[in-house]
Protein backbone atom coordinates (compact mmCIF):
# COMPACT_ATOMS: atom_id res chain seq x y z
CA UNK A 1 0.00 0.00 0.00
CA UNK A 2 1.10 3.09 -1.04
CA UNK A 3 0.05 6.43 -0.13
CA UNK A 4 1.44 10.14 -0.50
CA UNK A 5 4.38 8.61 -2.66
CA UNK A 6 5.24 6.51 1.14
CA UNK A 7 5.44 2.65 1.48
CA UNK A 8 3.32 2.27 4.06
CA UNK A 9 2.89 -1.82 3.78
CA UNK A 10 5.72 -4.28 2.04
CA UNK A 11 4.53 -5.66 -1.34
CA UNK A 12 5.74 -9.04 0.31
CA UNK A 13 2.90 -9.09 3.35
CA UNK A 14 0.77 -11.69 1.22
CA UNK A 15 3.57 -13.94 2.30
CA UNK A 16 3.38 -12.89 5.88
CA UNK A 17 -0.04 -14.24 6.41
CA UNK A 18 -1.33 -16.87 8.97
CA UNK A 19 -2.82 -19.69 8.29
CA UNK A 20 -5.28 -19.79 11.25
CA UNK A 21 -7.01 -16.94 13.41
CA UNK A 22 -5.28 -18.19 16.74
CA UNK A 23 -1.82 -16.88 15.66
CA UNK A 24 -2.96 -14.02 14.29
CA UNK A 25 -1.06 -10.83 17.04
CA UNK A 26 -4.25 -10.37 18.74
CA UNK A 27 -4.56 -13.90 19.65
CA UNK A 28 -1.18 -14.01 20.24
CA UNK A 29 -1.00 -11.27 22.63
CA UNK A 30 -4.79 -12.02 24.79
CA UNK A 31 -6.05 -8.90 23.39
CA UNK A 32 -8.73 -10.08 21.42
CA UNK A 33 -12.43 -10.72 22.98
CA UNK A 34 -15.75 -11.62 21.89
CA UNK A 35 -18.08 -8.20 20.94
CA UNK A 36 -19.75 -9.82 24.53
CA UNK A 37 -17.05 -9.22 26.57
CA UNK A 38 -15.03 -6.22 25.09
CA UNK A 39 -16.55 -3.46 26.32
CA UNK A 40 -15.86 -4.60 30.04
CA UNK A 41 -12.10 -5.80 28.96
CA UNK A 42 -11.57 -1.85 27.71
CA UNK A 43 -13.05 -0.68 30.33
CA UNK A 44 -10.79 -2.23 33.27
CA UNK A 45 -7.32 -1.18 30.87
CA UNK A 46 -8.72 2.06 30.09
CA UNK A 47 -9.18 2.75 34.49
CA UNK A 48 -5.52 1.19 35.00
CA UNK A 49 -3.82 2.84 31.83
CA UNK A 50 -5.93 5.68 30.36
CA UNK A 51 -6.43 4.09 27.36
CA UNK A 52 -6.80 0.65 25.49
CA UNK A 53 -6.46 -1.03 22.15
CA UNK A 54 -8.39 -4.61 21.85
CA UNK A 55 -9.48 -6.45 18.58
CA UNK A 56 -13.29 -8.22 18.24
CA UNK A 57 -14.46 -9.54 15.87
CA UNK A 58 -13.42 -8.15 12.11
CA UNK A 59 -17.15 -7.55 10.95
CA UNK A 60 -17.19 -4.66 13.89
CA UNK A 61 -20.00 -1.87 12.35
CA UNK A 62 -20.46 1.70 13.51
CA UNK A 63 -23.39 0.67 15.46
CA UNK A 64 -22.36 -2.39 17.16
CA UNK A 65 -18.88 -0.35 17.94
CA UNK A 66 -20.89 2.84 19.26
CA UNK A 67 -23.27 -0.08 22.10
CA UNK A 68 -19.47 -0.73 23.26
CA UNK A 69 -18.11 2.56 23.81
CA UNK A 70 -21.93 2.83 25.73
CA UNK A 71 -20.85 0.01 27.94
CA UNK A 72 -17.60 1.41 28.62
CA UNK A 73 -18.82 4.73 29.62
CA UNK A 74 -21.65 3.29 31.62
CA UNK A 75 -18.96 0.65 33.38
CA UNK A 76 -16.12 3.66 34.13
CA UNK A 77 -19.13 6.29 35.27
CA UNK A 78 -17.62 8.80 32.41
CA UNK A 79 -19.67 11.27 30.07
CA UNK A 80 -17.11 11.22 27.09
CA UNK A 81 -14.20 9.05 25.50
CA UNK A 82 -12.63 9.07 22.09
CA UNK A 83 -11.77 6.71 19.78
CA UNK A 84 -12.17 4.82 16.74
CA UNK A 85 -12.32 1.36 15.34
CA UNK A 86 -11.22 0.06 11.96
CA UNK A 87 -11.29 -3.82 10.97
CA UNK A 88 -12.28 -4.69 14.15
CA UNK A 89 -9.37 -3.03 16.15
CA UNK A 90 -11.08 -0.99 19.24
CA UNK A 91 -9.00 2.04 20.54
CA UNK A 92 -10.39 4.14 22.70
CA UNK A 93 -8.58 7.03 25.64
CA UNK A 94 -9.81 9.28 28.17
CA UNK A 95 -7.71 12.29 26.67
CA UNK A 96 -7.33 15.83 28.30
Amino acid sequence: MIELGVRIISETVRHRTVPCLSDEYYYITGRFFGIDTVAGELASLIAEYGSATLRTDFGLDDETFIDIVQEVLRLLDMDNIFGFHWLGVIHLTIGT
